[in-house]
Formats: structure tokens, C-alpha cells, sequence
């Protein structure tokens, strides 16, 4: 049951997310600068329909199995409630300041920070690889949508 409800969270937390993601990608430009598939808008609005679509698809099939788990165990305790993952209330704060961050930080150092708290919060254990993971990932990220496809980060 701890299993499913810190799922079922996780669901959620991706949920609102591409909800959140889907409103802010309303504040884009919505000039067409000879683009052959919409608008800058276009894009991110795309993929948070997708992430809500796969949302509400992966939380009706968790709320169905935890139904049916419900129905097989007619003597479930409620202790399970009480000690709900404390990783992902505190990934979604990270998340959520993640957001802030980008706009007042950028890109590269939001990312970092992120990255490394994720990493931190999981307790990856290898140091020297999860520094380079830290590093590396945002920064090749940086240097592919910038120079190689043109696409300016904040």
C-alpha cells in the first residue's frame, strides 16, 4: 500500500506539472518566424498534453490496481498512510523552486541545483559520478539546444 500511494503521488506530482507547464507555455511568443511547425508555443504545448495524457492513463490504472489490492485485502491498516515517502513531497518542493530559479538564474545553475538534489535526496552514492552527472548533463544540454539547434534557454 506504501508503494501505491507514494505512486499514486508521483502520478499527481507529474500531473500537475503538465498542467503547470501547459499554462505557462501561454505566456510564450506566439509569433510564426518562418517556423514549418507552429508557433514557439507549439512545441511545449504538445509535450505537456502529452505528459497530462500519460498522467491520467497512469492514474486510473494505479487507482484500478489499488482498488483491486483493496479488494483482496480486507484487513488493510491505515499505518501505511502515516509514513508516506518523505522523497517526493520534498522533490516536488525541489521541483517547484526549480521553476522560480530559472527565471532568476538561468538555465545551467537551476538545473544543477535540481539535479543535485535530486541525487541528494535518492542518495546516489558514487560522488564522482553523480558530480560529473550534475555538471555535464545541464551543461551538454546548454550546448545542444543553443548552438546545435538554435533553441535559447533561459
Amino acid at each position: 500500500m506504501k508503494k501505491d500511494l507514494s505512486q499514486i503521488l508521483m502520478t499527481l506530482a507529474f500531473l500537475v506539472l503538465g498542467l503547470l507547464w501547459l499554462f505557462v507555455s501561454f505566456s510564450l511568443p506566439n509569433d510564426s518566424v518562418a517556423l514549418v511547425f507552429g508557433s514557439p508555443r507549439t512545441f511545449p504545448q504538445i509535450i505537456s498534453c502529452l505528459i497530462i495524457f500519460v498522467s491520467l492513463i497512469q492514474l486510473r490504472q494505479q487507482l484500478l490496481a489499488l482498488r483491486k489490492t483493496h479488494r483482496e485485502s480486507a484487513t488493510s491498516s491505515t499505518s501505511d498512510v502515516r509514513h508516506l515517502n518523505w522523497r517526493i513531497p520534498v522533490l516536488i518542493a525541489a521541483t517547484a523552486s526549480y521553476i522560480l530559479l530559472i527565471q532568476v538564474a538561468g538555465f545551467l545553475p537551476a538545473t544543477i541545483v535540481l539535479l543535485g538534489t535530486a541525487l541528494w535526496i535518492y542518495g546516489y552514492r558514487n560522488k564522482l559520478v553523480g558530480i560529473f552527472l550534475v555538471i555535464l548533463f545541464p551543461a551538454a544540454l546548454l550546448l545542444i539546444f543553443r548552438y546545435l539547434l538554435k533553441v535559447p534557454l533561459p
